[in-house]
């Protein structure tokens, strides 16, 4: 299960959860994160680690992201499927 995500809103035209070098980035508390598990935005696979529950992934491009909602899922190690985690809502 999922048990917190975020950031789960962003402005338009801005690095949503910024990091240093200015990319946006996600971060996942589940009780079911193994080693290969991957997050990804909108059907993008993105770069992500993982220690014990909590995954982190980067999203370099964020600030360039449209308007509205995109989903954001989880791959857990090399399962076929995709769990959906919520989402990322851009506003105006």
């Amino acid at each position: 299960t999922i048990e917190g995500w975020g950031p789960q809103a962003g402005s338009l035209g801005e690095a949503f959860n910024k990091q240093p070098g200015g990319a946006s980035a996600f971060w996942v508390r589940t009780n079911c994160a193994l080693d290969g598990s991957q997050l990804f935005l909108g059907g993008t696979p993105l770069k992500t680690t993982v220690r014990e529950n909590l995954l982190t992934a980067t999203v370099p491009g964020g600030h360039k992201l449209p308007a509205g909602a995109h989903s954001l899922e989880l791959r857990v190690g090399n399962a076929d499927r995709n769990l959906p985690v919520g989402n990322l809502v851009i506003k105006p």
